[in-house]
């Protein structure tokens, strides 16, 4: 394999922009830039979660993630901890493993585990927390940010690695539930795979493996994202600013060149 070790992120960053997979994984052009709020704010959120509701977590602060953002954060994990959801993940927590990282490799053309860090890893992941009853697996995943409980194409990708991964970790369990926890809303998302679907899953990810080391020629993705885009801000990517006036065209529009 070309490009090992494949994560999701990885393949979502192929399938969102070509040309941003080659600089990121190929070409590995690193970004000196500062820290963004979002990424220390959901960081802090994981760190919360994984230490039980520890308010009291150092966590560093700069111009950026102040005091008052800190605020924030707690805030946000306290009015989940009191909620439904959060009752019902603080019952979880004794009987779950918590904040996993896991690798899959090839083995006699069969998918085994591995390190986090072996390099001989096909497929690397992390999970926030899983555990088994009965003949089910349940792995959940914490996002800070928009709540995506009613998009029926989010997680999917990420949920078959999980299924995949508990799969194989538990072979006495049936069916998988990936759950996937939006904590600032409260709400959630469950994907659940069947045992006898896994070779399924696993061929939908070897085919999006194969699509990315197929490509010769790494395009463009011209799309609103690339306003996000820190390799068009530093001036690795030269992809225009503005395609139409017209905002709604421009935002339901993919162009490649």
């Amino acid at each position: 394999m070309k490009y090992n070790p494949y994560s999701i992120s990885k393949l979502g960053s192929f399938n969102s922009c070509p040309a941003k997979f080659k600089m990121t994984y190929i070409d590995k052009i690193k970004i000196d830039k500062p820290r963004e709020l979002a990424l220390q704010k959901g960081g802090y959120i994981h760190e919360l979660l994984e230490h039980n509701f520890d308010y009291s977590i150092d966590v560093k602060l700069d111009d950026i993630f102040t005091e008052k953002e800190k605020q924030k954060a707690i805030d946000i994990v306290k009015e989940f901890e009191n909620s439904e959801m959060g009752i019902k993940y603080k019952k979880i927590i004794p009987i779950a493993t918590l904040e996993e990282d896991f690798g899959l490799k090839i083995v006699d053309s069969k998918l085994v585990l591995c390190g986090f860090w072996d390099k001989e890893a096909f497929i690397r992941g992390s999970a926030d927390l899983y555990f088994t009853r009965n003949d089910t697996g349940y792995i959940w995943d914490y996002k800070s940010g928009k709540d995506k409980s009613d998009d029926e194409t989010f997680g999917i990708q990420q949920a078959k690695a999980y299924g995949i991964m508990m799969f194989t970790k538990f072979p006495e369990i049936q069916k998988v539930k990936a759950i996937f926890c939006f904590v600032e809303h409260s709400t959630e998302k469950s994907i659940e795979f069947k045992r006898k679907d896994l070779q399924s899953y696993i061929k939908d990810f070897y085919i999006d493996v194969k699509v990315v080391e197929n490509t010769e020629i790494f395009k463009t993705s011209v799309s609103a994202l690339c306003d996000y885009c820190d390799f068009k801000k530093y001036g690795y990517c030269d992809a225009p600013d503005k395609l139409f006036e017209d905002t709604n065209s421009f935002m339901n529009t993919k162009i490649t060149f």
